[in-house]
């Protein structure tokens, strides 16, 4: 049965270039295709499979299409079978969906990041689903079955080797439209969770799990046995932080808090074990645990009256204390050093942020990958998120944030006049050229003033954005593109933040 469906490269502002496939599917089996072709056939290189399929229009995309009788033209080795090469298709999100088409597929060319649109019954896109062509490895893997006879592959899980102990949920998503999903594995606890605007999150469990300890039932029970060993854990924990994300350490310590944060969220053992730790397994519990125990509760002589297994307990409380306040401090001391603002704004994460709690938004004209591969936003803007439009976040600011706005639009204007004129536009010709591509925003009084007519090729496309009762602008909402992103992946933000609940 045929699926029109569109593929091409994500421009500013909602804008795309693409090309028709006539047989198509679905994103569960047309996204895994496009990353076995980005990685098969062009080498991981984005660019190049970009340029491949917006060469000519497709009948069906195939990693090793075959040559068929009936067939006009041969199959495009490692990419799939093309069709009449028609023209290229350019549209904006916001238009009119023109003719019988069901997906539309765009690439991300700078994140490596493939975005899916499904056409509505009102002839409009809406946001799918989002993808990395590059994803994590899998929280689970398929494999042929022990049998070998042919019978139903098997689920494994990844971080404890599970068979087939999977639980699945899925619900209507929050965000207003498509499925959030929950896939978990029941023994060990990891589990990955998709919704439709933010795509995968894995959450790796620690494997094999911690052996609860019997520390509150030991001999001469102590609260305070626990306390010294976090006080002492979050004492070693700063002192670490020193040297490796504080005024001690070189280099980009930014950069450096992030990528432990995501190591320690995903427990990497690498990362783990440079943290300090109290003592190693091999160091005997006599020549240190009579200075803890006496440090710890006041009794100097108390140590010597335990048996083996209670010096054992009373010994492993302290650590397991120690070793815990090591770990939460450090994630603290990292969420302020990987902020933008210098402190802890993990509770501004999109995935957390629902209508009318505050957030940082963006758009794609600001994200570029930064030097450790992940996300980087130029520029993100505080404001107070009132709805969804086509899956796009519409917020609403405060007259600052507006101004940062409306100065950050005329920045690209700027950079699109500057690449311009180094290509050779005669100079009265730029004005025209730079108001094609960006909309024109400026302030007249309180009103910001939104000229779209050369971009949208409409005289009447002119709007004057007034702010409600309480100084608040909407700028751009159900217009321009807007999502809730990541603040720490932000260079600056503008706007004050709250501080956590």
């Amino acid at each position: 049965m045929s699926t029109p469906t569109l593929i091409g490269v994500a421009a500013l502002r909602g804008r795309y270039t693409a090309r028709l496939i006539q047989f198509s599917e679905d994103p569960q089996v047309l996204v895994p295709l496009l990353r076995r072709i980005w990685t098969d056939t062009f080498g991981r290189d984005t660019d190049a499979m970009a340029a491949a399929l917006l060469a000519r229009n497709w009948w069906s995309l195939a990693v090793n299409p075959k040559p068929r009788r009936w067939e006009q033209q041969p199959p495009v080795p490692g990419l799939g079978y093309p069709a009449d090469n028609d023209t290229i298709r350019r549209g904006a999100l916001r238009e009119d969906i023109s003719g019988a088409l069901e997906w539309l597929y765009l690439l991300h060319l700078d994140q490596r990041r493939l975005v899916v649109y499904e056409a509505t019954v009102h002839g409009r896109w809406l946001r799918h689903s989002a993808h990395h062509l590059d994803p994590a490895e899998h929280l689970f893997v398929t494999a042929p079955a022990d049998d070998g006879g042919g019978g139903p592959e098997m689920t494994v899980c990844t971080v404890c080797g599970a068979v087939d102990e999977v639980d699945h949920v899925e619900v209507p998503s929050m965000a207003g439209y498509g499925y959030d999903t929950a896939t978990s594995c029941t023994r060990c606890g990891s589990s990955v969770v998709t919704d439709p605007m933010f795509g995968d999150h894995v959450t790796r469990k620690p494997w094999p799990p911690q052996a609860p300890t019997t520390g509150h039932a030991t001999a001469a029970p102590d609260e305070r046995r626990p306390h010294a060993g976090a006080e002492a854990g979050q004492t070693a924990a700063e002192w670490w932080a020193q040297d490796t994300i504080g005024p001690r350490a070189s280099g980009d310590t930014r950069r450096a808090a992030r990528r432990i944060l995501a190591d320690v969220d995903d427990g990497d053992p690498a990362v783990l074990d440079a943290l300090p730790h109290y003592t190693s397994a091999e160091e005997s519990v006599d020549t240190s645990g009579w200075g803890l125990f006496a440090d710890a509760t006041g009794d100097t002589t108390g140590w010597f009256g335990l048996r083996i297994q209670q010096r054992d307990e009373a010994l492993a409380v302290y650590r397991d204390a120690y070793d815990t306040a090591v770990t939460d401090r450090v994630s603290d001391l990292c969420h302020s050093a990987a902020s933008p603002i210098g402190r802890d704004v993990s509770h501004l994460h999109p995935d957390r942020v629902r209508t009318g709690d505050v957030g940082v938004f963006s758009g794609d004209w600001a994200r570029t990958t930064g030097p450790d591969g992940g996300d980087r936003i130029e520029v993100g803007f505080v404001g107070t998120l009132i709805d969804h439009w086509n899956g796009w976040a519409v917020f609403s600011c405060t007259r600052e944030v507006a101004e940062a706005i409306v100065a950050d639009q005329q920045r690209h204007r700027d950079q699109c006049r500057h690449r311009l004129r180094e290509q050779g536009v005669p100079a009265d010709d730029l004005d025209r050229r730079v108001d094609a591509e960006l909309a024109d925003l400026s302030f007249d009084g309180d009103v910001i003033v939104a000229d779209q007519r050369a971009l949208s090729d409409d005289p009447d496309a002119i709007e004057r954005i007034t702010p409600d009762g309480d100084g608040r602008y909407v700028v751009m909402g159900r217009s321009w593109c807007w999502e809730a992103v990541d603040p720490y992946a932000c260079v600056r933000i503008v706007g004050d933040l709250p501080d956590p609940a």
